[in-house]
């Protein structure tokens, strides 16, 4: 029995020490709690353990992390999805939540896609396809592209009038 209570206190602790350096899903602590070999059982008693300690809250995870980063340049709602899904995150919470989140998408594509243009090298029908490509990398839709894009060049155009 004693044994078992070594392993639950290093694996408790472990899991405390990570939550004090940053916030985790619980899918985060249950995979870095398994990469420690710590046994099934040991990982859902401290995972019940820290729910009712309020430690861990997928539903405030989500709240907080979206709000940090939904204004962040290349953010937009479908990144947004995508990362808390690679997370761990329940996709109907994800959903849920995303539903209240207002993102001024065009803002933060227009906001990667002029530097990305500015240090693309190559005549201008390179660089738009090089940024048009890029932006649908990460997520934007043509539409939104399309209006970027067609800003950027108007305003390079500009400077050399």
């Amino acid at each position: 029995m004693e044994e078992k209570t070594k392993k639950y206190n290093k694996a408790y602790n472990y899991a405390l020490y990570l939550l004090g350096k940053s916030n985790k899903t619980e899918q985060e602590l249950i995979l870095k709690l398994k990469s420690k070999d710590t046994e099934e059982k040991i990982i859902l008693d401290i995972i019940e353990r820290l729910k009712e300690l309020e430690l861990i809250n997928d539903i405030r995870y989500v709240e907080n992390w979206i709000s940090i980063k939904k204004d962040l340049p290349g953010f937009n709602k479908r990144t947004l999805f995508n990362k808390l899904l690679q997370k761990g995150i329940d996709k109907y919470l994800i959903q849920e939540k995303m539903e209240e989140v207002v993102i001024d998408e065009y803002k933060t594509a227009f906001d990667i896609a002029k530097k990305k243009y500015d240090l693309i090298k190559g005549d201008k029908e390179v660089k738009k396809t090089k940024t048009m490509n890029f932006l649908i990398r990460k997520g934007y839709s043509y539409d939104i592209c399309k209006e970027v894009l067609s800003k950027i060049i108007n305003d390079n155009m500009e400077d050399y009038l």
